[in-house]
């Protein structure tokens, strides 16, 4: 997706997300129909609009399933929004949320489109559960397709290991622990500075959720059966995480330094933005929160697997004309410790630059005052579809908070991919 730079044309009219869930009682109460119809219309109401004025609504996932219990569309239709609109989906891992904002920006800007709903559920009734290879293969050569009496003499091979199911997501963490201590061994990470930022993450997020701000991100969750009891805080940020505490876990891979801490934990959330033509806001009067003012998607090589938001964001701010100084504040995900200090050294260093992402010219620094001053996903948690919305809205409420303008949000995958978006505070004068 190629970049798109705008004259304050996409306004961001509301944004609101769920706490992120993870103790399973509270996850096992909700389901993602009940979880996504309770945010859209939150989102809806806030935007000070009506749903029957959301002429679209995309929707971000971590993966595609085709056994998905749920649907964007059933989800818009009970939270009242007209069933004759339409709703796509976009499954691309963490960038999935941004690429879903840049396609309904596209839309606003070039097609006959007011008011788009970005929006993203991930429930854990979402992800299956998978056998391993084996017991496909045995499944596929020695069962399908067979003859009764061959089926049971194949029965003498069958190997009751073949049963033991893995977590799709869990399989991914590893995935991403895997690429983490490769990162930290390039670019020299110790594992004292992983715990520093872990400890990091958690205080900022804390001091975020307990500051008073002119807008809460956060909408409360009622739980069924009797909807009395609430949830309206994230689950997993720690207050008093202590450095020697961290210095206590164990590594997740042999010979490695990242522990369970510095792996973002998979959560339940929701998230959404109402994203609205600027001919809309000035016709209806109403006051929007930011501007989105351009946006860039790119790919990597193999060695630079998930970095590539660094080279998303170099190709947006050169074609915008603006350097990283010009930006106040910048959200990255938060996947591992190790990708954001690997952000740090690789743009403080060009000769890192050179050899991983191939930029020649002065790119940075990055000011690491300026980074994830709310936290981020080693401290709230990580819903792959809700990454990018997430770090949108939480961006922009910080720059509401602290009265400044531009801020950048950056997204890596672990398949080599990665996006930037600038954001505007639309309060300021």
């Amino acid at each position: 997706m190629s970049t798109l730079l705008l004259s304050k044309e996409i306004a961001i009219l509301s944004g609101v997300r769920t706490p992120y869930l993870y103790h399973p009682q509270e996850v096992s109460q909700i389901g993602g129909l009940a979880l996504g119809a309770a945010l859209f219309r939150e989102a809806i109401y806030r935007s000070e609009i009506l749903s029957h004025q959301v002429d679209e609504v995309l929707f971000s996932q971590g993966s595609f399933y085709p056994s998905l219990p749920y649907s964007p569309h059933k989800i818009a239709s009970l939270a009242g929004i007209p069933q004759d609109r339409t709703c796509f989906s976009i499954a691309h891992y963490e960038p999935s949320g941004l690429q879903a904002a840049a396609l309904a920006i596209q839309r606003l800007h070039k097609e006959n489109r007011k008011v788009i709903l970005v929006a993203s559920v991930e429930s854990y009734e979402a992800y299956p559960w998978l056998y391993s290879p084996l017991f496909h293969h045995f499944l596929q050569k020695k069962w399908y397709g067979q003859r009764a009496w061959k089926r049971f003499l194949h029965l003498v091979n069958f190997r009751f290991a073949y049963l033991k199911p893995f977590f799709l997501i869990q399989n991914y963490r590893r995935q991403i622990a895997q690429q983490g201590e490769l990162l930290a061994k390039r670019f020299g990470i110790r594992r004292e500075e992983q715990d520093r930022y872990v400890q990091r993450s958690h205080r900022l997020a804390i001091q975020s959720l307990e500051q008073n701000k002119e807008w809460s991100e956060i909408m409360p969750l009622h739980l069924p059966p009797d909807y009395e009891s609430f949830v309206e805080k994230d689950a997993l940020p720690q207050e008093n995480l202590s450095l020697e505490e961290l210095a206590k876990k164990a590594p997740l891979l042999e010979e490695g330094t990242l522990t369970d801490q510095h792996i973002a934990h998979f959560c339940e959330n929701g998230s959404a933005l109402v994203l609205a033509h600027k001919s809309f806001v000035e016709e209806k009067g109403l006051s929007p929160l930011g501007y989105i003012r351009g946006f860039e998607f790119s790919g990597c090589k193999k060695k630079s697997n998930s970095l590539a938001s660094i080279l998303a964001a170099y190709k947006l701010l050169k074609k915008a004309k603006l350097n990283m100084s010009d930006m106040d504040l910048i959200n990255i995900h938060e996947g591992s410790s190790t990708l954001v200090l690997a952000c740090e050294k690789l743009m403080n260093s060009p000769s890192h630059l050179q050899n991983y992402l191939g930029i020649s010219e002065a790119f940075g620094p990055l000011d690491m005052e300026k980074v994830n001053v709310s936290g981020g996903a080693l401290a709230y948690g990580c819903a792959m579809g809700t990454v990018g919305i997430h770090l949108v809205l939480s961006l922009l409420r910080e720059l509401i908070h602290r009265k400044l303008r531009y801020g950048l949000v950056l997204v890596s995958s672990n398949h080599c991919e990665g996006g930037a978006m600038i954001i505007e505070n639309a309060t300021l004068p």
